[in-house]
């Protein structure tokens, strides 16, 4: 492919598909997670105390140094609200 920008846009849109790429990547950890907590809730009739639980096991993974993972419980039938958090990476 061949892109042909003036000054700077091509900065512009390589942050432009980074952060796109990043919003997918979320969305895609948060899925795993609450598909996680699903099959557990399927599978024992409940849904997971936490998120150490998920990790331990159904095996839940994701890189902690770019993402945080919070995990609320409501009630043992009610499904857990996920938030994926990405964390700031630091510029070199």
């Amino acid at each position: 492919m061949h892109f042909h920008f003036d000054d700077g846009n091509v900065i512009l849109w390589s942050e432009f598909c980074d952060e796109c790429y990043s919003t997918k990547e979320q969305e895609s950890l948060k899925n795993a997670v609450v598909q996680s907590a699903v099959h557990c809730y399927s599978v024992e009739g409940a849904y997971p105390d936490s998120l150490d639980y998920l990790k331990k096991h159904y095996g839940i993974t994701w890189d902690e140094s770019k993402y945080k993972v919070t995990y609320e419980i409501i009630a043992k039938n009610i499904r857990p609200e996920v938030k994926v958090i990405p964390l700031q990476e630091s510029k070199k």
